[in-house]
Parts: C-alpha cells; sequence; structure tokens
C-alpha cells in the first residue's frame, strides 16, 4: 500500500485515528505501507503513526525528502535516524535530484545525505528507487543511477546487491 502524504494540507493527516487504524490492518493481511511526505512537521508526525504501528512494515520514499537544494539537514537527519530505530522500517533512495537544484546539483550535494541514509539505515534495510520519469525534471535516468552507483563504489559487493535488487526482493516479496 503506498499513501503520497506529503500533498495533504493538514500535516497531522496521517494521525487521523481512522488512518491510524487502516493502516494498523494492514499487518493482518500481509501488506507493506510506503511512506511519501515532505516537510519536517509531517516526519514528526509520521514518526507517530509508525509507532502506533509496530506490526507493520514501513518503507520510507525519497529518503523523507531533504532540503538538499537549501542544502540543510537537521532536523531531517535526527528524524531519518530515529525512523531507523525503529525495526520494521526501511528506506528507499529514490528521488534525490529532484530536492537538489535541478539545474545545478552535483553527486556531492547528495552525499551528505546518502551517507546518513546508510548509516542510519545500514545495507539490510535500503534499496534503490528510480523515480522514473519523475527523476527526468533534473537528470536523465542513467545520470540517476551513475551518481547513486558512484557513491556507494567503496561498498561490497554484496552491500550493493542488497542496494540495488536483494533488499526490494525482500521487501515487496518478489
Amino acid at each position: 500500500m503506498r499513501r503520497i502524504i506529503q500533498f495533504e494540507p493538514d500535516a497531522k493527516f496521517c494521525l487521523n485515528p481512522n488512518f491510524v487504524l487502516g493502516v494498523q490492518q494492514l499487518s493482518e493481511f500481509d501488506m507493506n505501507f510506503d511512506l511519501c511526505i515532505k516537510g519536517d512537521e509531517q516526519f514528526r508526525h509520521t514518526l507517530n503513526l509508525v509507532s502506533q504501528c509496530p506490526e507493520v512494515l514501513f518503507i520510507l520514499g525519497h529518503i523523507g525528502k531533504p532540503f538538499i537544494k537549501e542544502k540543510i539537514i537537521e532536523p531531517w537527519a535526527t528524524y531519518l535516524k530515529e525512523l531507523s530505530g525503529m525495526p520494521d522500517t526501511w528506506c528507499k533512495i529514490s528521488g534525490l535530484v529532484n530536492e537538489a537544484n535541478w539545474e545545478n546539483w552535483t553527486p556531492d550535494d547528495l552525499q551528505p545525505y546518502i551517507n546518513h541514509m546508510i548509516e542510519s539505515f545500514g545495507f539490510d534495510r535500503i534499496m534503490f528507487g528510480g523515480d522514473w520519469p519523475v527523476c527526468t525534471l533534473a537528470t536523465t535516468y542513467q545520470c540517476w543511477i551513475e551518481t547513486l552507483w558512484k557513491a556507494v563504489s567503496g561498498c561490497s559487493t554484496e552491500q550493493v546487491q542488497k542496494l540495488f535488487s536483494a533488499n526490494a526482493e525482500k521487501f515487496y516479496r518478489v
């Protein structure tokens, strides 16, 4: 199940009791939940939602849409670390180029966010996301893949395999 919460006008939308109940019921059907959020306030409320649904497997899309263009890492980094402390949470590395300056981003702009995500979740609970065709607003699909590949170039073959395929197969049971 996926819900794009980022477009909800009420930042507390995900804490509506009926919404929370619906998410809690996903575990009865062995379903997971993809989170798509934006902004500090939504991230805080998402942490609350996840804590109320301990039997549901969650994945955070676009690494929580940090403010890369503005080069702001906090409080996103703190929230991401807190989320990673919840054992049934995963993180999808996608959409980073769209959070950067579309015209002038560099791989170095993305690296601190990629590093923090890896440090927080480890290689067992992260996965690649292409974000195609949306990523083409800021780059080509090929460039996004090459950028991420370079960002993890010092990692082991097993870690890279987990990031680019094995973890997605495990999470989505394909």
